[in-house]
């Protein structure tokens, strides 16, 4: 079996010249001072783990950094690279944007790993090496998949991959919705990695009846020691979201989450932890270092999980596009609203019966920004497109492109103008205004059709369906 996933990568990287150039790149990384940005949820966290266990083997001298934004601005890489210069730059899970061309200005030899949708209608970047199976969808479906898992289909390669990236491989998948061991869905471009280690994680994977957790979304009756783990990891770094909670308690004062966690699964692993004798939570919790602080910020992320539940009651109903059911919640301040909002996506699947849902969530955040998060059952109307599309609008307007950012997946996206000076009634009107014109043209699609110029306009802005 574990041929089978070897022989997989082999043929995948035959059809990624992308792909092949990083390959060659990371053998040539000995004594090169590397640089890893990484996207600050599990995915992005566990993927920049498995790079760096990669290239410390290879003899490469490597710092890490998790910038707040889903987008690696030039400003954010310029402050990094104030304290020391780099030769090779490494971009995880952090987008497929033309944007990053710019940054080999400031270190000109980049890698991009990641799995999003490229921005559109600029497309991925030119300059950098490029590996994302979605990079040039075309008419293809979206793969779903993880960069943790093709940074681990690197190591794999090259021979320096172990158990314990194996073990980070399933987080980041997890993490990503792109498998659920309580339903036995896996996504296929994933099939075969999960084929060949899932025995040796069993107890990782066998369904378990307990609480659910928030990655338990198309049912809630069984959930797996992964999910509960790979929550865990997601409440608290702060999930890619910035829910931190360090200024809870005195002595959570000046904790870096994001890297705090990231410095224990980093330690951990080099303890050569049996991960197969894992059997219940606690049981992770008592050997992965800095546990007492990890276990305080956990309680903080469950109580705020049990609040926010509640807040959610009050999402309505805006009519539907096309056959999908749109649903709007508008809070303030209210926690961990992309993930409670999930689960409350399927709560609305089955009260409703609708099998087609977007649940659209806005919130104006404690530091006087707005977050908007789009969550959806179907790829008919892409998350991903609408969020780029919002954010490019409010960067047309108002400026700040190092603070405004937004894009993601086909069925999960944010938008999020962070503490640019954009006021929420602007940030909402800008977003209706959006949602107006996809609305207006869906409409006129079912009853005349469009022209070649409206409909590719209506298809870039994420009306996937057409």
């Amino acid at each position: 079996m574990a041929q089978e996933y070897i022989e997989w990568i082999e043929k995948e990287i035959k059809s990624s010249l992308g792909l092949q150039k990083i390959i060659e790149c990371i053998k040539g990384t000995k004594d090169q001072k590397c640089l890893i940005v990484s996207h600050d949820d599990p995915d992005g966290i566990v993927s920049a783990l498995i790079l760096k266990r990669l290239l410390d083997k290879l003899g490469a001298e490597v710092d890490y950094s998790f910038p707040p934004s889903y987008i690696l601005t030039k400003e954010q890489l310029a402050d990094i690279v104030k304290k020391r210069k780099y030769d090779l730059l490494f971009i995880l899970d952090k987008g497929t944007t033309s944007y990053y061309d710019e940054h080999t200005m400031i270190i000109k030899d980049i890698v991009v790993i990641d799995h999003h949708s490229p921005d559109l209608p600029e497309g991925p970047p030119k300059k950098c090496l490029l590996y994302n199976p979605n990079s040039d969808l075309g008419e293809r479906e979206y793969i779903r998949c993880s960069t943790s898992l093709l940074v681990h289909m690197i190591a794999t390669n090259l021979g320096l991959r172990e158990d314990y990236d194996d073990f980070l491989g399933f987080i980041g998948l997890k993490g990503d919705f792109a498998i659920d061991p309580s339903t036995s869905e896996i996504s296929k471009f994933a099939q075969s990695f999960y084929e060949t280690h899932s025995s040796k994680f069993a107890n990782l994977l066998t369904p378990l009846k307990s609480r659910p957790t928030m990655f338990d979304i198309t049912q809630r009756e069984e959930t797996s020691l992964l999910s509960r783990i790979t929550e865990l990891i997601h409440g608290t770094c702060g999930g890619g979201f910035q829910y931190f909670y360090n200024d809870r308690a005195k002595s959570l004062k000046g904790v870096d989450q994001v890297d705090l966690i990231f410095t224990s699964l980093l330690k951990y692993g080099r303890r050569n932890p049996n991960i197969s004798n894992l059997k219940r939570l606690d049981h992770f919790l008592a050997e992965i270092p800095y546990r007492w602080v990890i276990q305080q910020l956990y309680k903080y992320y469950l109580k705020d999980w049990e609040g926010a539940t509640h807040l959610l009651d009050s999402i309505t109903s805006l009519g539907r596009i096309g056959r999908v059911a749109i649903y709007l919640f508008i809070g303030e301040r209210v926690p961990l609203l992309p993930m409670v909002g999930s689960v409350k996506l399927y709560d609305l699947t089955k009260e409703s019966k609708e099998k087609e849902v977007l649940l659209i969530m806005i919130n104006k955040e404690s530091d006087g920004g707005t977050h908007f998060s789009l969550r959806s059952t179907s790829d008919r109307i892409h998350c991903g497109k609408i969020c780029h599309a919002l954010a490019s609008r409010l960067v047309r307007k108002h400026g700040f492109p190092d603070l405004i950012t937004g894009g993601g997946h086909g069925q999960a996206a944010e938008c999020n103008t962070r503490t640019a000076p954009v006021p929420t009634s602007s940030a909402i009107l800008a977003f209706f205004r959006l949602y107006e014109q996809l609305r207006g043209l869906s409409l006129r699609a079912d009853k005349n059709g469009l022209k070649k110029r409206e409909r590719e306009v209506a298809i870039d802005l994420g009306l996937d369906y057409l």
